[in-house]
């Protein structure tokens, strides 16, 4: 059963798609919420960030590198869990003891999106099923707009696209304009123009209108529940990057994440750059 929150629900800015300029960041929400959630609410909010945590696990190194936030783990907590894998959740304690071994569960797949893919493999690990459920429709919706991209530009999908999810295997198989998709997705109706053109920001702009579509749809009047504070931060991560560009920027932006996906380094690192915030450790 949900546990609601009344005082901190009603404290939240309602965030309208488009129009609300953030307050605060989502850093700054985290830091509230760690004194007002149950502790697995907590956890499940900072499940929302493994993304970041799938980027620190590959990428910090040294003091010196950024470090992703929000994220599950803190800089010191992940160091330990590098010495200790035991101590990470079993996707990250996976990856490092194949690391260790030399295995490659998905060589066709760099490093990062080997790890967003064995991360999908233990996606069941998460308790909470509002984070289980936004991950799935994450990984179903960007692994279509890859694809559309992709096949615009008559590229291959092999080692690009995230092998997992419902849409998948359609994707992969199914050589219809829709990918057979239409009626498990009824929003690849709306993306396929899109991708005929050039506007990239609008692209980008019709994700995020889904993926807001879908979150209201999750909580629909349930406005104090712990489901309500998790799609809140969502939403304010959407408010925060695109408050962060400008005309001038956006399409250089967008234009590097295509760049991104053409190298194949694309779901988590995707998810990094638009979505982290790099602080570095003093």
């Amino acid at each position: 059963m949900k546990r609601n929150y009344y005082f901190l629900a009603s404290s939240l800015i309602e965030l309208i798609r488009g129009k609300t300029r953030r307050e605060g960041s989502v850093r700054e929400l985290v830091d509230f919420c760690e004194e007002q959630l149950h502790p697995d609410d907590l956890e499940s909010l900072k499940s929302l960030f493994l993304f970041n945590d799938i980027r620190n696990l590959i990428w910090y190194q040294n003091p010196d590198d950024p470090y992703m936030t929000p994220s599950f783990y803190t800089q010191d907590e992940l160091k330990l869990g590098k010495m200790e894998p035991d101590q990470l959740l079993p996707f990250l304690q996976a990856h490092l003891e194949n690391r260790a071994s030399r295995v490659q569960l998905y060589p066709e797949l760099i490093e990062t999106d080997e790890l967003t893919t064995i991360f999908f493999d233990h996606l069941g690990d998460i308790r909470d099923s509002f984070v289980r459920e936004y991950y799935q429709n994450e990984l179903n919706l960007r692994n279509i707009a890859v694809a559309l991209e992709l096949r615009e530009n008559a590229e291959p999908f092999r080692g690009k696209l995230i092998p997992a999810g419902d849409a998948y295997d359609d994707i992969v198989r199914n050589t219809s304009e829709d990918f057979g998709l239409s009626n498990s997705f009824p929003y690849i109706r709306r993306l396929i123009p899109l991708f005929r053109e050039p506007d990239l920001t609008a692209r980008e702009e019709l994700i995020e209108d889904i993926r807001w579509e879908w979150l209201d749809e999750k909580i629909e009047s349930d406005l104090f529940s712990s489901d309500f504070i998790l799609a809140h931060a969502i939403k304010l991560q959407s408010v925060e990057r695109w408050d962060a560009l400008n005309v001038e920027k956006g399409d250089e932006l967008f234009s590097d994440l295509l760049n991104t996906v053409r190298r194949s380094v694309r779901f988590a690192i995707e998810f990094s750059k638009v979505e982290g915030t790099e602080t570095v450790e003093k």
